[in-house]
């Protein structure tokens, strides 16, 4: 049970990379830079999935809801990058489209970076609460 336990938070950074890839209309494309700033933000949520497997598998101290909401903050974030690539396709009046989806475009910058915050305080909040000193080995 521990273990479902410590791999619990990486393995929601992994569904929330797939959410995100699945999210853009091109996602699946084959003409190259198609859905490249989605493959980037994937590819940022599962480098954060690989950092939580470590701090796992190190057995890290670190107080869950900082990393749930590191989670939330980032993931959300993402997704609401990725949104207006689908809904400004659709059929309305192009400067109202483009001023609305880039606010909520920028929201979504702005969570991310609150999230990457969210991320080094839990990166301190794991140093502080390590079980000893450091100490070299010999």
């Amino acid at each position: 049970m521990g273990i479902i336990r410590r791999l619990a938070l990486p393995l929601l950074w992994t569904l929330a990379a797939i959410a995100v890839w699945l999210s853009s209309p091109n996602a699946f494309a084959q003409d190259g830079m198609a859905g490249h700033y989605v493959l980037s933000l994937s590819g940022m949520l599962l480098a954060f999935a690989a950092a939580y497997t470590a701090l796992a598998i190190g057995r890290a101290n670190f107080h869950a809801w900082l990393g749930y909401g590191h989670l939330s903050l980032t993931a959300g974030g993402a997704l609401l990058i990725v949104t207006p690539n689908v809904v400004v396709s659709l059929p309305m009046d192009p400067d109202a489209r483009l001023a609305l989806w880039n606010t909520v475009s920028s929201i979504g910058y702005l969570m991310t970076l609150a999230g990457l915050i969210a991320f080094v305080i839990v990166l301190i909040d794991t140093w502080r609460r390590r079980s000893g000193p450091l100490t070299p080995a010999r």
